[in-house]
């Protein structure tokens, strides 16, 4: 898993594109030490790409903390985009998260949503092979006046 901080002004559209790396090789009890494990491979240049091309379905959720037990404020579904390569420089195969204004809800503070740090996680939702590929912070940011 990767730890990656997001941002998103308010009512504006974005598009984020993530890659997904084979972790099967990674040392770790916990997420910090998997991220920290992907983090050193990835600057010593023995990072492997994953295959994403079948049996990988993913969402992009969005809720107020990790540990918030109430119903997510945004659930997306993904692409898969490229090209798989076993080459990282050749590999172009991305999970693409595109978000448009109309995806998120009334961010003016009426449903209790304003701008602000809230979490998220990009998880691969197959069936019996669920895991988070990225989380990390989500910051909304105020969109400027008109």
């Amino acid at each position: 898993m990767l730890t990656v901080n997001l941002s998103v002004v308010l009512g504006c559209d974005r598009t984020w594109m993530f890659r997904a790396w084979d972790q099967s090789g990674l040392i770790g009890a916990t997420d910090a030490e998997l991220d920290e494990a992907l983090r050193a491979a990835l600057e010593a240049g023995t990072a492997e790409p994953l295959d994403i091309s079948t049996g990988y379905t993913f969402t992009f959720v969005v809720r107020k903390s990790d540990t918030d037990r109430a119903p997510a404020l945004l659930e997306k579904a993904t692409t898969i985009v490229g090209t798989y390569s076993a080459t990282v420089a050749s590999n172009t195969q991305r999970i693409v998260v595109a978000l448009v204004d109309t995806d998120l809800p009334q961010w003016d503070g009426t449903d209790g949503v304003k701008p602000d740090i809230y979490r998220y996680a990009l998880k691969r939702t197959t069936d019996a092979a669920e895991e988070v590929f990225a989380r990390g912070d989500l910051k909304l940011l105020p969109s400027p006046a008109r």
